[in-house]
Order: structure tokens, then C-alpha cells, then sequence
């Protein structure tokens, strides 16, 4: 007899029992006889529905709220970095660490002797081969008439050919020392333009009128020209910011531009704030296997409460989707009773080997495992995909 049988017989004789006794009688003993009731009835059906503090739902048809989450970092619309673009020893940094900044200010000073005494290098270099080209072309000059007058005597017969062949020579060779010569000034002129340039550089200056947002450089510290780091950080203002989000390849096909966002940062607590996408970096970036890809979020900045560097957590709102099974999210989380797992030990094991996802269900035969694909998911619901093998049966959850 079943557990269910037996509670129902107990209950038909607990009434012709009660039925029997006085009214006294029946006063005396409601109390015990209500509880023998519930021991019975929290007996019934054995191990079936879902038991207390649980619920069941059925697989249906429904509409999943897809949302993309991912973390990215707050920038200012039009941010870039100033570099050094001399190698050297920061002599002086006269701003502060923030505030406003001019088109053409001085940021930075990197040492210049150097550079000074490389300039004054290049100069006499450029003077000494404009010198030389001069003497050159004094003589060339000079050979040139005597090549022209070498010829007058030929045509008289007064000079052999020889003689003409050889002023010749001597005119062909001083035009081609000039073009030597001529070269080496307009290196020297390029040399001493490079150290002019290489002079001006050691005044690191702000390429734009805006923000001072950070500054990285200190007096004594030395810097390089290629590939250092950023000496300071600017930004035209802080009115408007963009996130960039790092979106896995998983989920890079749910986001579109113009879609609306939500994000809060650690600053403001669970004070939420919103944006929209706006670009989406088409190349992917490689990250320990997983390739991610940069979606750029804008956003206004009233108050310029947000700043830059500030870490973010983004939803961006990819639309709905509806879907032919989806069951509750924290069906997922339940894990039944011992004995019940013990009973379908075996068939847990199976269902994980296959590589499902295991879920619990209330059918004809009690609570049992089932073996799930999922797809898409948003807060409460995730996507069954495939076939559901029994339509009849509820997945249970904890409430």
C-alpha cells in the first residue's frame, strides 16, 4: 500500500472515531487529533510534488529580455595622451595636475643642453659645407673661362687639342665636386632643421585647449622619445564620456548601435546611469583563448560626476526574443533532498557525462533529473533548446 492508501484509510477512521465522543469528549481531544491530522497529511503521496518551500513552473512558450553584460572602463569623448617626443631628463613641469589648459601650452621641459649643443653642431656644419660649395663654384668660375678660351685658340690654331681636352676635364671635374658639394649643404640644412625641431621638442606642449585629466611626468625623471609612457592625459571636456566595453565573441552578435545601456560604477553604489552604443570595433582581440571585441558606449556627464578610469558595469539592452521553452533561471541552483539525489545517482552521472545541463522535474513519477540544453537567458528565464521529452512535467525551483 502506498503511503498516500494508507493516509486516507487513517483519516476515514480518525472521523468515525471523532464522530463518537461527546461533545466534551471532542473538546479534550481536538487538539491531539488535529495534530495526528497533519503528521497524516504531511505524509500523503510519498515523495511526490515539489515539497515545501519549492515551486514548480511549466516548459512553455515566452519571451526572453536578452542583455548583454560586460565590464568597461570610462574615457572622455576626444581623450588622448601627450608623449614626449625628445629622449632626455624632464627638467621642470610647470602645470598642475589639473585643471584648464591652452592650444600651445607648456606642459613639460625636457633638458636641452644637449639638444642646444647639437643645434650649434649642425649650424657650423651647414655653414662649412655652404663655404666649401662657394669656394667650389669661385673655381669653377675661373675654369670655366679658361675652357672658354682654351676653345677661342683652338678654332685660331694656336693650342693643340690637347690642351683644350684638358680644360675641359678641369671644368667637368669642378662641376661635379659643386653637385658634391651642393648636396652636403642641403644635408647640413636637413641636420640643422632636425636639431631645430629636436630643440622645440624638449617643450612639451598641449595639442588642444581642454581638461588636464592626469599628469605622469615629474622633474628628474628621465623620458624617451619612442615608446614611453604617456607624460599627461587630456581631453577637449568632460561634458560627455564613452565607455569602452570589452564584449565577448559570444555575445558581440547581440549588440547593435543605438541600442540603449545601463551601467553603474563603483563610486555611485547601485546608482544606475544610462548611454547608448555607439560604435563597435569591428577586430577582435585575443585574451587567454576568448576573443573579445570593443563596443564604445557615449554617454552625457552632468555634474562631470563621471571621470575617467573609473570601471564600469554595463547591460547593454539587445531587444526580446521569444522562444518556444523556457523555464525559470533558479531551477538551475535546485538540488533535491539526499535521498532523492542517492536514488538518481546513476542517472546525474549520465546526464553530466552527456555534457547537459541538469535540472529537476515533477512528472508522473515524482521528482527527477532531466538532462537540458540552454540558450539565450535574461534575469528570470533561460532557453530550453531542443526537445522536451516530457511536456507534461514542471521544473522545480527553491522560492
Amino acid at each position: 500500500m502506498t503511503a498516500a492508501g494508507f493516509g486516507k484509510q487513517q483519516l476515514q477512521r480518525f472521523a468515525v472515531w471523532f464522530r463518537g465522543l461527546s461533545f466534551a469528549g471532542r473538546a479534550g481531544t481536538s487538539f491531539g487529533v488535529l495534530f495526528a491530522l497533519l503528521v497524516i497529511i504531511s505524509g500523503l503521496d510519498g515523495d511526490r510534488g515539489p515539497g515545501p518551500g519549492l515551486e514548480s513552473a511549466a516548459v512553455e512558450p515566452g519571451s526572453i529580455h536578452l542583455e548583454v553584460r560586460a565590464t568597461g572602463h570610462l574615457r572622455a569623448r576626444g581623450q588622448l595622451p601627450v608623449f614626449a617626443q625628445v629622449s632626455g631628463i624632464i627638467r621642470e613641469v610647470p602645470v598642475g595636475s589639473s585643471g584648464r589648459v591652452k592650444s600651445g601650452e607648456v606642459l613639460a621641459v625636457v633638458d636641452d643642453q644637449d639638444y642646444r649643443l647639437a643645434l650649434q653642431e649642425a649650424e657650423s656644419q651647414r655653414v662649412a659645407a655652404q663655404s666649401e660649395t662657394a669656394g667650389v663654384r669661385a673655381r669653377l668660375v675661373q675654369t670655366q673661362q679658361e675652357h672658354d678660351r682654351a676653345e677661342r685658340l683652338y678654332r685660331e690654331d694656336l693650342i693643340p687639342r690637347q690642351e683644350l681636352e684638358k680644360a675641359a676635364a678641369a671644368r667637368q671635374e669642378l662641376e661635379a665636386q659643386l653637385e658634391m658639394a651642393e648636396a652636403r649643404v642641403q644635408q647640413a640644412m636637413l641636420r640643422e632643421q632636425q636639431a631645430r625641431e629636436n630643440l622645440e621638442r624638449c617643450m612639451v606642449r598641449s595639442p588642444i585647449e581642454g581638461v588636464l585629466l592626469s599628469v605622469g611626468a615629474e622633474p628628474g625623471e628621465p623620458v624617451a622619445g619612442v615608446g614611453g609612457k604617456p607624460l599627461f592625459q587630456l581631453a577637449p571636456s568632460l561634458d560627455a564620456i564613452e565607455i569602452r566595453v570589452a564584449v565577448t565573441e559570444s555575445d558581440i552578435g547581440k549588440v547593435q548601435i543605438g541600442q540603449p545601456v545601463r551601467f553603474s560604477v563603483e563610486a555611485y553604489g547601485g546608482e544606475e546611469f544610462s548611454g547608448e552604443v555607439s560604435a563597435i570595433r569591428r577586430g577582435g582581440e585575443d585574451r587567454g583563448g576568448v576573443t573579445y571585441y570593443e563596443v564604445l558606449v557615449s554617454t552625457g556627464n552632468p555634474g562631470h560626476r563621471l571621470l575617467p578610469g573609473m570601471t564600469a558595469q554595463v547591460r547593454v539592452d539587445a531587444g526580446t526574443r521569444e522562444v518556444a521553452r523556457l523555464i525559470p533561471l533558479r531551477a538551475l541552483l535546485y538540488n533535491p533532498e539526499a535521498e532523492v539525489l542517492e536514488r538518481w545517482q546513476s542517472e546525474v552521472d549520465r546526464i553530466r557525462q552527456a555534457g547537459d545541463t541538469l535540472v529537476w522535474v515533477d512528472g508522473e513519477s515524482g521528482v527527477r533529473p532531466v538532462g537540458v540544453q540552454l540558450g539565450v537567458q535574461d534575469r528570470e528565464h533561460v532557453e530550453v533548446v531542443g526537445e522536451w521529452s516530457d511536456p507534461e512535467s514542471q521544473v522545480v525551483y527553491r522560492q
